[in-house]
């Protein structure tokens, strides 16, 4: 029986069992893909000339300490965001921008205007304590800006925002949801600049031949972007301890345990277990005892 079992091999799912074991507890990580990360992929390009990032790329060196201390830990090097230039924004399939880097899109004067708008009032609801209101949480992300008086063309912005920071459409989450994740990461404008005031200011670099202790040894590892943290943390983990390919059917917590079944059959058992995957995944597992109803009908 184990200490410990992390369900969910992410970074969140990772880090937690990494502070369990260096705490001297004995951990065990069942991830349902065949690999680690979550939403951190990166994924060889065919053309061998390395790696498109599927998921997370960027990291601040300020902002997000914990993450930039491992890309410290594992060597790893990164490139600062372009400032200069042109940018690109495609629109739809037969839209597309080009502006200079920095500027607001060329939209006429009254989009421009409203496009402003529209930024500086989710950066002065981002920087708000505690969570929105349950009215806001009511409305689609598209319906609250359209209410502020978003113009077609900048509603269709703001579902760019939401595709990239959340791979949704705009009509898809709530107002509340996207406020508040805003709110949980330094506000609006620190999630979208580019600069070293926010959350796209460097990037991972490829194929770096590292060293870094691991199993009380120095190991070479070659590690490949974004997904190299994750895959650090899992050699700082023990592989041997990381279940892939296992994706949970059950959970059973008894008095003294709790025990785990997985849908190829395996089962772990283990004093505590933490749950580190989606919220949206929860109804895809059977708990026992069961969650609470309204836990439930929040994911549905």
């Amino acid at each position: 029986m184990f200490d410990v079992v992390v369900i969910g091999a992410g970074f969140s799912g990772l880090q937690a069992a990494y502070t369990a074991k260096q705490a001297g507890l004995s951990v065990s990580v069942i991830e349902a893909r065949d690999r680690v990360g979550g939403k951190i992929w990166s994924v060889p390009l065919a053309s061998g000339r390395g790696f498109a990032e599927l998921g997370g790329a960027w990291v601040n060196d300020s902002l997000q300490p914990r993450v930039w201390a491992y890309a410290q830990k594992f060597g790893l090097e990164v490139v600062k965001q372009r400032l200069e230039g042109k940018a690109v924004m495609q629109e739809s399939e037969n839209e597309r921008f080009e502006f200079p880097f920095g500027t607001t899109p060329e939209f006429t004067p009254s989009e421009k205007k409203n496009l402003e708008f529209i930024r500086d009032h989710f950066q002065a609801e981002s920087l708000k304590k505690g969570l929105p209101s349950a009215e806001v949480d009511n409305v689609s992300l598209d319906q609250y800006v359209r209410s502020l008086g978003a113009l077609p063309k900048i509603a269709k912005m703001v579902n760019l925002w939401s595709q990239v920071m959340h791979g949704l459409e705009s009509t898809e989450e709530s107002a509340a949801w996207f406020i508040d994740y805003c709110r949980r990461n330094k506000g609006f404008l620190a999630i979208r600049a580019d600069d070293s005031t926010g959350g796209q200011y460097l990037r991972f670099q490829d194929g770096l031949c590292t060293q870094y202790e691991c199993h009380e040894r120095k190991a070479n590892v070659y590690l490949k972007g974004a997904q190299s943290i994750a895959q650090g943390l899992s050699n700082l983990l023990g592989n041997d301890n990381i279940h892939l390919s296992c994706p949970v059917k059950a959970t059973d917590n008894y008095d003294s345990h709790v025990t785990i079944t997985t849908r190829n059959g395996k089962i772990f058992q283990a004093k505590k277990c933490i749950v580190s995957v989606p919220s949206t995944m929860y109804k895809e597992f059977n708990f026992t005892p069961a969650l609470p109803v309204y836990q439930y009908d929040e994911l549905i």
